[in-house]
């Protein structure tokens, strides 16, 4: 078969569903994910998963040759779903054969399996969500599968061409990444290939490789044979290959780079197959494998991606990046490229080389060389040859392909493995691929990256700001950049940098008066000595928020000014062009574009509205081949589709397409996309029309908008009408947010007074950007003018209490909400989270579960809390019963809230058994602990998971029954617990005590008063690298609070081992004043 079949098919695969979307706005703040912000609004959580096995289709894109046959799923991110090795039958890509989504993502499920392409960040915001996609033939008879979209976030633009060719065994992945917004962005691409593993299985990375790093390059280690003690964690001793999947006991991911190679590698010896990735590594640098490693937490988390195909290992590479997080720029309108590769490989062993030819395997043992070589398509009279430094050992002319790969044998000619030299040349003489063993030396690992100093802790301006700049790029969940880029200014308020950077961060949180000072202040310091500066970036900046409020005159000519500087000259020529265009002046419109393409030839956004423009001046033929450049780039690119099919239809040919109207289907906001493109350049008509491509069931944001254009067209009746319905539609649901935005719900609020649902959509927009004050006054407005929805209530109880500190008028207003809708399970909870926070008796918390059992069980952070109050209120038999009797879904980082509850249930009736007489009942209990009940879908994680308290009572438990040697062992391994938890300590040195060894145990409970003035110190400011913690809830957000009631609890147990029950008493009642719901301070306290 010298030919590729595209297809679509309905493949119906068993899939565990999860539940609907969450309709509230979640404003995760100082949420941590991968090392990034986590924040997802305006995108939709789903944190429930269902239990149940449902057979559903889904729609299918086929590519298959004579070597491979590969299967794409666009409706689950777009994700290649399973490659097939048909020259032996071998999955080369782990294939998932249930969909088995758990909380991993971004925005909840998440799946294994196949290949996953994550940007803008990892993981993918919508790696669970439907994309766009499109098939096309190219001229070489290839096939391509397009699938990509417009991401909700930031509304850049990701795509990968899944290409196929015939007679070759490589899947290509054409990436391209657009900046299709008026703003510098940051973005990375990490390309997440899932393998099957098994104790045969091991990767196999470049032999210049000798060092990794954890994520954000926090730790740095040998690789890939790593000795001695690893992070703390695990004894290596003499050395362990961590490449194979069985060495490696716990999940870690180890990222390298600055390879001379292209290529990455898996090989599974026990079926003698692989796979192999190629990119240009220096666009491509990032290799990367992560592993859930070898123990009972790894298992549970196979268990709960797979029913059927067991453990795999990821082989990410990254595209621009070379970690995570590691973020690269991509400027205004710019458009970037890359290619990756995969194919499959055979009785080739550990590759040492690859390319997109093939892969070389070499093994020089003694004086016998075993060479192997797969190549990607078939080679006729192709030429292997081994030399010995100019010596030929070896050379056979034979005939390769992916169904009949190469291996021979040959006698060795030296000790010296830098000296051989193996190639493989094609029949006209070129070399195909080659290998040169490296040295051996190694390199020195470096050292880890260090933390970002406190902003206090720095006086150098310049220094700050390229702190604030690094804080900015990488996205950092909990530093903010504006904090530093203050205390620069503060020591020099004439940095044009900080002013600049400052300017651009209040526009981007809407602060749009504020920003204006900054940016004027860097124009103005940058100019003193010469108008035409270095940098017209400043320039360009206050244009885009000139423009953005509509002050037009002004704007042009900042832009002016900017494209003076080349980098910024396309951008700003298209802006210019844009105001030309509302200005009326077309001719100059199209001069400016000229120099837009000019600077920029991949500005997409000026070619489309030239397009447009030629068609409104009546020249649509010109503007057809135009479009058609455009599609044969991007055939995603919805806006030139649309625009085509206005230009078809001018020139009496066919409009429809069935490509563009299922992307408009599948996201409301391409349709308010189209639109704000036609309105840049006043083509308010052209706007009106692209919004009813949105449907009549489109959220109210398009009302909206379709009012604004209205008004700016002329027709007044119709904007009042429209604004007057819209203000009675419900918003619910109606997540959205752009800077676009505000000016139309500006323009609904100061024509309707009465209006509560703009005010309550732009308080969205201002709340997800940091902007409170704005938010809570437009919160106000929407209560105040009498929503008839509780969302608005409960967003500004939030805001209330997490940021104004007003706890009491909070908690009317989140208990409006819920007594306005007592069906919905997030304001229940946020309910119940306010109760807690403001220390509500635990009897009155615990009736409000119970009476509202429905709601309490419909999540598992909900039924968690539950759970908690019923331990609080001395309810430890139900307690337990009621958490074996539910299936939890636990999310990656937050795996020990349950099994932390089940700890401590089982210690208390341990306790309660001991006191008793009954130890034999107490080891029972506690026995129950070292493997989890399945249902809990988590076990304790090695060496990180806290043992200290179950085994230090085991051991009180066996001294009660009379057996010291078993207590003995019980408290080494309570002396020996190495876990993070700080309590730990406490059990840690309270076993030392039974062993006799009253100093060491000293030692730990001085180690814990440390421990507990440092967080005092500390006010609540996150550790600069934590990589997995769980987002702040609503109304925990008193960070400071929660560090001092966790040191307040230390000092109490500290003082306890060193026999101060007086002191211990009172820091019990200190940490239960900052947090009644304390159970153990209670319990500790209640027992001196």
């Amino acid at each position: 078969m010298r030919e590729v079949l595209c297809s679509r098919e309905d493949k119906v695969i068993p899939t565990y569903l999860p539940g609907a979307d969450e309709k509230n706005p979640v404003f995760y703040e100082s949420r941590n994910h991968q090392g990034a912000s986590g924040r997802v609004f305006p995108m939709p959580i789903c944190d429930t998963l269902s239990d149940t096995v449902t057979d559903v289709t889904y729609n299918a894109l086929r590519l298959e040759n004579e070597y491979i046959d590969v299967t794409l799923l666009p409706e689950l991110g777009g994700r290649i779903y399973s490659a097939l090795d048909k020259t032996n039958g071998y999955d080369f890509i782990y294939k998932n054969r249930k969909i088995k989504p758990q909380q991993i993502g971004l925005c909840g499920p998440w799946i294994s399996g196949g290949i996953e392409f994550n940007w803008p960040q990892h993981h993918r915001p919508t790696t669970f969500k439907p994309v766009d996609w499109f098939c096309e033939t190219n001229p070489d008879n290839s096939k391509t599968v397009w699938m990509g979209e417009v991401e909700p976030l930031n509304r850049t633009k990701g795509m990968v061409g899944i290409t196929v060719y015939p007679g070759k065994s490589y899947i290509k992945a054409k990436i391209r990444f657009f900046n299709r917004t008026p703003y510098p962005q940051t973005f990375m691409w990490w390309a997440n290939l899932a393998v099957a593993v098994n104790k045969d299985w091991k990767a196999v990375f470049p032999e210049d490789i000798h060092w990794a790093s954890g994520h954000a390059w926090a730790s740095t280690s040998r690789f890939p044979v790593i000795r001695g003690m690893y992070r703390g964690l695990v004894d290596f001793k003499d050395g362990v290959d961590v490449r194979c999947f069985p060495n490696v006991p716990l999940g870690d991911s180890f990222f390298t780079y600055g390879s001379k190679y292209d290529f990455l590698s898996g090989y599974d010896f026990g079926r003698d197959s692989g796979i192999v990735h190629v990119a240009d590594r220096h666009i491509s640098p990032g290799k990367k494998m992560f592993t859930w490693g070898v123990s009972d937490f790894s298992r549970a988390w196979f268990k709960n991606l797979s029913d059927d195909d067991g453990p795999y290992v990821e082989l990410m590479t990254g595209v621009y990046t070379c970690n995570q997080p590691d973020f690269a720029w991509i400027m205004p309108y710019e458009y970037k490229t890359a290619e990756q590769y995969w194919y499959p490989i055979r009785e080739i062993g550990e590759v040492k080389s690859a390319n997109i030819n093939g892969a070389i395997g070499f093994e020089l043992e003694d004086d016998t060389i075993r060479i192997a070589i797969n190549t990607t398509e078939l080679r006729k009279d192709c030429r292997v040859v081994i030399r010995y430094k100019d010596t030929v050992l070896y050379e056979k002319v034979t005939d390769i392909s992916p169904d009949k790969p190469f291996k021979d044998v040959c006698t060795a000619a030296g000790e010296a493995p830098c000296a051989y030299f193996t190639a493989l040349y094609a029949s006209d003489g070129r070399e195909l691929v080659s290998y040169r063993p490296e040295d051996d030396q190694g390199s020195e690992v470096p050292a880890p990256l260090t933390a970002t100093p406190p902003e206090t802790d720095m006086n150098n301006a310049e220094e700050i700001y390229y702190h604030a700049l690094h804080l900015y790029q990488y996205r950092h969940p909990y530093y903010d950049p504006l904090d530093y880029v203050d205390r620069g200014l503060a020591l020099d308020s004439n940095h044009v940098n900080l002013n600049h950077l400052k300017g651009k961060i209040l526009m981007e949180r809407g602060m749009f008066k504020e920003a204006e000072t900054f940016l004027n202040k860097a124009i103005a310091v940058s100019t003193q000595r010469n108008p035409h500066p270095y940098d017209t970036e400043p320039y360009y900046t206050l244009g885009v928020l000139q423009k953005l409020n509509g002050r037009f005159d002004e704007a042009y000519e900042n832009f002016f000014k900017a494209a003076w500087g080349f980098a910024n000259k396309s951008a700003s020529y298209l802006a210019l062009a844009e105001i030309s265009c509302l200005r009326g002046e077309y001719d100059r419109a199209l001069e400016h574009l000229e120099e837009a393409q000019l600077a920029n030839g991949a500005n997409f956004r000026a070619q489309r509205l030239k397009a447009a423009l030629l068609r409104r001046l009546g020249r649509p033929d010109e503007a057809l081949p135009i479009l058609d450049s455009l599609l044969r780039t991007d055939p995603l690119d919805y806006i030139a589709r649309y625009e085509n099919s206005l230009c078809r239809q001018a020139v009496g040919q066919d409009p429809a397409d069935s490509t563009l109207d299922r992307m408009l289907e599948r996201t409301y906001e391409y349709s308010i996309d189209i639109a704000l493109e036609y309105a840049a350049a006043g083509f308010w008509q052209d706007a009106r029309q692209a919004l009813k491509k949105a449907g009549a069931n489109a959220p109210v944001i398009v009302d909206y908008y379709a009012a604004f254009y209205s008004g700016k067209a002329g027709d007044t009746a119709e904007e009042a009408r429209v604004l007057d319905a819209a203000a009675k539609r419900s918003p619910v649901g109606c997540l959205h947010s752009r800077l676009d935005s505000i000016a139309v719900l500006r323009n609904a609020m100061n024509k309707n007074r009465k209006d509560a649902v703009a005010p309550y959509l732009l308080g969205n927009i201002y709340y997800g950007v940091k902007n409170v004050p704005q938010a809570v006054a437009a919160f106000e407005a929407s209560v105040r003018n009498g929503a008839a929805f509780p969302t608005a209530y409960r967003n500004l109880a939030i805001a209330y209490f997490d940021k104004l500190g007003r706890r009491d008028e909070a908690g009317e207003l989140i208990r409006t909400a819920f007594a306005m809708d007592d069906s919905d399970p997030r304001v229940f909870f946020e309910y119940a989270q306010y109760l807690r926070a403001t220390n509500a008796p635990a009897q009155e918390r615990l009736e409000l579960f119970e009476r509202y059992p429905q709601l309490t069980r419909q999540h598992d952070d909900t039924y968690a809390k539950y759970v908690s109050t019923l331990i609080e209120t001395g309810h430890y038999e139900e307690a337990k019963a009621r958490l074996l009797e539910r299936v939890f879904h636990p999310y990656e980082g937050g795996e020990g809230i349950v099994t932390n509850a089940f700890c401590d249930v089982s210690i208390l009736l341990a306790q309660q058994a001991l006191a008793a007489n009954d130890p034999e009942r107490a080891l029972r209990l506690l026995k129950e602990c070292d493997l989890y009940p399945d249902n809990f879908n988590s076990q304790r994680a090695p060496k990180t998971g806290a043992i200290a308290h179950l085994e230090y009572h085991k051991g009180l438990a066996y001294e009660a029954m009379g057996n010291k040697e078993l207590a003995r062992q019980a408290f080494e391994k309570a002396a020996a617990d190495v876990c993070a938890t700080p309590a730990m300590a406490y059990y840690a040195g309270k076993s030392l005590e039974k062993l006799g060894q009253a100093d060491k145990a000293k030692e730990h409970y001085e180690w814990l008063l440390s421990t507990a003035e440092q967080l005092i110190q500390n006010k609540g400011r996150y550790a600069y690298f934590t990589k997995s913690l769980v987002t702040t809830l609503p109304f925990e957000h008193d960070t400071a609070m929660l560090d001092r009631e966790l040191a307040f609890f230390l000092i109490g147990l500290a003082s306890m081992g060193l026999h101060d029950d007086e002191k211990a008493k009172l820091y019990f009642n200190k940490a239960l004043r900052e947090r009644s719901t304390d159970y153990m301070a209670r319990i500790c306290r209640d027992r001196l």
